[in-house]
């Protein structure tokens, strides 16, 4: 386990042990969790790193150490935003699910219905299901090659940063093997992102003035 790692289920712990935060002894926790994060940097390396503990809805701790500009010696805080990675795979899923529970989209269906420009291999249907259980022989990034995995590149729309890669051959026929892709999900974010675009262009008054979504029957919290 690397030190990471050790950090994050150290920091968990600290979460899982009650109300621990709320008693006299919250700032020697708080001191501990602060200590914890200079040790991802000092032993792990990095240019920063910032982390948080919440519990019931409420952040009993945030805490950030290191930079977030290296050249410029800008500190890393609790307010910088930072790239949340493959955590976008679980809210892709929860957008989709909320799309498919009202009938905007059918997770069997040919994706390329909603993402025409999906080049790979034309005689395979590949769907939202098969791209959300990384099924569709998608690739993932070549972690041989710094450029592809590390991107370096700001894309402003899903769109973008599918775009080099959307003719590329599939590993496998879709639905028959398990490949993790992080490029599956870009697809399926914009699969989600054009069926809601279509419902917009299609019920116009279906936003509320707030931007909430009547259609889901809940309000934006």
């Amino acid at each position: 386990m690397t030190v990471l790692n050790k950090t994050i289920s150290t920091l968990l712990a600290i979460a899982l042990s009650g109300c621990a935060f709320a008693t006299e002894e919250s700032p020697n926790r708080m001191l501990r969790a602060d200590e914890l994060l200079k040790t991802i940097i000092e032993r792990d390396g990095g240019p920063g790193v910032s982390a948080a503990v919440v519990q019931d809805g409420k952040i009993l701790w945030s805490g950030a150490t290191g930079f977030s500009d290296l050249e410029a010696h800008i500190a890393l805080t609790v307010d910088t935003r930072m790239r949340i990675g493959s955590v976008s795979k679980p809210i892709t899923a929860a957008v989709l699910l909320r799309l498919w529970d009202q009938g905007l989209i059918d997770l069997d269906a040919d994706v390329r219905d909603l993402v025409p420009d999906l080049g790979s291999s034309q005689e395979h249907i590949i769907t939202a299901r098969m791209l959300a259980g990384h099924t569709s022989g998608i690739r993932q990034y070549d972690f041989s090659d710094y450029l592809d995995a590390n991107n370096v590149y700001y894309y402003p729309s899903l769109t973008g940063a599918f775009a080099k890669v959307a003719s590329d051959p599939l590993l496998s026929e879709p639905g028959s093997v398990f490949h993790y892709s992080s490029i599956g999900y870009n697809v399926l974010g914009i699969a989600a992102e054009r069926a809601s675009e279509l419902f917009r262009c299609n019920n116009p008054g279906a936003y509320d003035s707030a931007g909430s979504q009547e259609y889901l029957g809940r309000s934006p919290t």
